[in-house]
C-alpha cells in the first residue's frame, strides 16, 4: 500500500539519518555556545620529587674553623593553582548563542522538508507503478481484442469479403499495440 511504501522510505532512506545527523550537530553547536558564557574553573596540580638535594660548601672562618655542607631545599614540593572565570558580557558569544539557536532551526526546517520531500517522491513513484500497471493491462487488452479481429479479417480477407487495407490496417495496430507493450515492460 502507499502507506506502507511511504513508511518504508522514511525509515531507511539514507537522507532521513543525514539530517538527524545535522540537527543533532546544531543542537550541540547550540549547548557549546551556551557553555562558553558559564563559568569556566581550570586546575593545575604540580608536584616535584627532589630525590637528590644539592650541596652547597660553606668555607672555613665564615661560620666557624671547618668548612660546612650544607643541603638547601626541600626533597618534596607540591603546587596547586585553580582558576575560575566568569564572562560577564561578551557580545561575541551572545550572537553565537543566538546563532546557535537559528542553526536549530534551519535543521528542524531541513529535516521537515527532507521528511515532505520523501513522501512526495514516494507517493510519486507509487502513483507511476500504478499508471504503468494500468497501461500494461490496457495493452494487454487491446492486444487480446486485435489477435482475434486480425484473424477474422485474414479469413475474410481470403474469401474476397474483406479489404486489405482494414487487414493491413489491423495488423499494424496490433504490432504497434505489441511494440508498446515491449516497451512497458
Amino acid at each position: 500500500t502507499l502507506e506502507k511504501c511511504i513508511e518504508f522510505s522514511l525509515t531507511h532512506h539514507a537522507s532521513i539519518g543525514v539530517f538527524q545527523n545535522n540537527m543533532q550537530i546544531a543542537k550541540e553547536q547550540k549547548k557549546q555556545a551556551v557553555s562558553s558564557y558559564l563559568l569556566q574553573a581550570n586546575s593545575a596540580l604540580n608536584f616535584t620529587d627532589n630525590l637528590k638535594l644539592p650541596t652547597t660548601v660553606i668555607p672555613a672562618g665564615l661560620f666557624g674553623p671547618n668548612e660546612l655542607n650544607v643541603q638547601l631545599g626541600q626533597q618534596y614540593n607540591t603546587n596547586a593553582t585553580i582558576d575560575i572565570t566568569q564572562t560577564i558580557y561578551d557580545q561575541t558569544k551572545l550572537n553565537n548563542i543566538k546563532t546557535g539557536n537559528t542553526n536549530v532551526k534551519i535543521a528542524q526546517s531541513q529535516d521537515k522538508q527532507n521528511t515532505e520531500l520523501l513522501i512526495y517522491n514516494t507517493t510519486r513513484a507509487y502513483l507511476q507503478v500504478l499508471i504503468y500497471k494500468e497501461y500494461e493491462s490496457k495493452l494487454t487488452d487491446n492486444i487480446r481484442a486485435y489477435s482475434p479481429l486480425s484473424k477474422i479479417l485474414e479469413l475474410q480477407l481470403e474469401k474476397g469479403v474483406a479489404l486489405e487495407t482494414d487487414f493491413e490496417r489491423i495488423k499494424v495496430s496490433l504490432k504497434s499495440v505489441e511494440y508498446q507493450l515491449g516497451e512497458v515492460i
